[in-house]
């Protein structure tokens, strides 16, 4: 088994791009498969313009942790949490979630946060691994957060989903 994801690297530079609205960046990405079933880990290496303190990057990272303009229902409380340890799966890949017991089927905000710990940074080089839930915070739940955020700014029109027959079908 080929240990590349054939597409994998162009999508996600794609992604990013979208996302960042730029296309100016010069990506260097890999994507490796790892025999783990729930939960994506990146390394991750960003060249900046200008040289930056750890200080610097790590107060930004932390107000994104409390940055949050809309409360929607599966939205977690903090959508990423700044460790000093390595992110684990073990520990990490339900966070989020508003039971002491992780019940990701009850908890809609289990697993929807990111754990980054923030390696390094050197100049304007900054350092960081990643671990986010591939599947909850990914696309199934990427999905209803988005399904959520239509609803709260009204795009959404009324859905039924247990319509009753009408009378003009009889």
């Amino acid at each position: 088994l080929d240990q590349e994801v054939p597409g994998e690297a162009e999508k996600i530079i794609e992604e990013a791009e979208k996302i960042l609205v730029i296309d100016s960046i010069e990506w260097d990405v890999q994507c490796k498969r790892v025999n783990e079933q729930d939960g994506h880990i990146v390394a991750v290496e960003v060249h900046l313009k200008d040289d930056v303190t750890y200080d610097l990057i790590e107060t930004e990272l932390k107000s994104i942790e409390r940055d949050h303009p809309i409360a929607l229902p599966s939205q977690p409380e903090n959508p990423m949490i700044l460790t000093q340890r390595e992110p684990d799966r073990s520990l990490d890949l339900w966070n989020g979630q508003t039971h002491e017991n992780v019940q990701p089927s009850i908890d809609l905000k289990a697993g929807m946060t990111t754990t980054v710990q923030l390696k390094r940074v050197e100049n304007n080089v900054v350092h960081f691994t990643a671990l986010s839930h591939n599947t909850i915070r990914g696309a199934a739940g990427g999905v209803v957060l988005l399904a959520e955020l239509a609803h709260h700014c009204n795009f959404l029109t009324t859905v039924d989903i247990n319509p009753t027959p009408s009378s003009s079908e009889s």
